[in-house]
């Protein structure tokens, strides 16, 4: 919605993600079959949504897009690589950030 420059409706879809990942499990260690499809989709729609989201401000365009260039590129597939490779393309307080977000 952003990139064709349909700002509100992103906002408008933004803010509705937020509230709803705010009441969502941790995204780290979450198992999705222990939870209703509804808690599913919240923590990996809506949480995972707005954690990329304070990501791409944290760190602005282009690292942010090198860093999902580099993740699709290597097929990263773990938690942990991509901590490793956000702290490569950024720095280590920029992992500790994220490894918080993802925790709470």
């Amino acid at each position: 919605m952003r990139a064709a420059g349909d700002t509100a409706s992103f906002r408008k879809e933004l803010a509705k993600r937020q509230k709803s990942a705010a009441t969502a499990p941790a995204l780290l260690g979450f198992e999705p079959r222990n939870y209703p499809y509804p808690v599913r989709r919240q923590v990996l729609y809506d949480k995972g949504t707005a954690t990329l989201y304070q990501l791409h401000q944290r760190l602005g365009d282009e690292q942010f897009f090198r860093i999902l260039t580099k993740t699709a590129a290597a097929k990263l597939a773990t938690t942990e690589a991509f901590l490793n490779l956000v702290e490569k393309e950024s720095s280590r307080q920029t992992r500790e950030w994220l490894l918080a977000q993802l925790q709470v």
